[in-house]
């Protein structure tokens, strides 16, 4: 189980990681909604279509101002996934609980 110093760690990164990578504020949230069932994550449309899991064993995530980047952290790190072409990057790697690197 993480520390409570690590998860604010990544708590903060995901932050960080959903307003650095939403570069315009002024644009409007994103129509789309993320949903955690089971530590399973999953995002959809507002009325509940084009529902798509996105991570499991999720304990942590955000949507970016745009809908299109989801920042999400497990047990094993702190990641950024694209809504728009299904890539995702690691920013922080945790080994037994502790951050072992940042990306």
């Amino acid at each position: 189980m993480p520390s409570k110093r690590t998860i604010l760690l990544l708590v903060m990164l995901i932050g960080l990681a959903v307003q650095s990578l939403s570069a315009d504020d002024a644009k409007p949230r994103g129509k789309r909604v993320l949903i955690k069932e089971s530590a399973t994550l999953f995002v959809e449309d507002p009325d509940g279509s084009n529902r798509r899991a996105i991570a499991e064993n999720v304990w942590a995530a955000a949507l970016s101002r745009d809908g299109n980047l989801v920042s999400y952290a497990d047990f094993k790190g702190v990641y950024v996934f694209s809504l728009l072409d299904g890539q995702s990057v690691t920013l922080a790697r945790l080994t037994e609980g502790h951050v072992h690197s940042l990306a």
